[in-house]
């Protein structure tokens, strides 16, 4: 069997998306003084690759220790995500989700994730397209990925896609990695969150197991 990250590395003083805290990852205790090695860690639950549960924007969604183990793994499939061809796109969801019911997760890849950690990887950034968005909630999906900080756009500020999948009880797994060497591939990924109470995100490591 075959793995692949499919998640950034989180470092100290990494950049984040606009308005969240930047990350602290300090040495408590070092091999010279302590004899043994640990690290304080200050990150939201929106630092680096995670998971968006619907209490992340919804007063009565589900928070991540709310939503069972099973949610996050399935089987799953990654599409390339090409403005210049969305009616392709929507035509190739579509033929899936019609006739593989046993589909979990619906990742994009855009490329964008060549631009982590680099201030243009905040601006500007590929989302999916509203019709398709309503397409997939309304699947047996259990949520979405994409390599990109957001499924909404960098100007948006209410926010419709999330919260088109929030009421639809799905989740969403932003900021993913290496997805290019999985489209059009099918897959088992595994996203397995924090048990955070009543969190209404999580980092992630998600997996995909070939």
């Amino acid at each position: 069997m075959k793995f692949i990250d499919l998640t950034h590395k989180i470092k100290n003083k990494m950049s984040v998306y606009p308005g969240t805290p930047i990350p602290e990852i300090l040495d408590i205790a070092v091999m010279e003084k302590e004899g043994y090695r640990e690290k304080s860690l200050s990150i939201t639950g929106h630092t680096g690759t995670h998971i968006d549960a619907p209490a992340h924007m919804s007063y009565n969604g589900k928070s991540i220790d709310e939503i069972e183990l099973s949610f996050f793994s399935g089987h799953a499939v990654v599409f390339a995500l090409d403005k210049k061809n969305l009616v392709q796109l929507h035509n190739k969801v579509k033929k899936l989700l019609d006739n593989d019911p046993d589909i979990k997760f619906l990742l994009f890849y855009t490329g964008w994730s060549d631009l982590w950690c680099k201030k243009e990887y905040y601006k500007n950034y590929p989302v999916i397209p509203e019709d398709l968005a309503k397409m997939i909630v309304a699947s047996s999906v259990n949520g979405i990925g994409i390599d990109a900080p957001s499924i909404d756009e960098s100007n948006s500020i209410d926010y419709p896609i999330h919260h088109l999948f929030f009421i639809n009880n799905k989740i969403i797994i932003e900021n993913m990695n290496n997805l290019k060497k999985l489209i059009d591939r099918k897959f088992q990924l595994c996203c397995f969150p924090l048990n955070i109470n009543r969190g209404d995100g999580s980092p992630v490591r998600a997996v995909a197991f070939l």
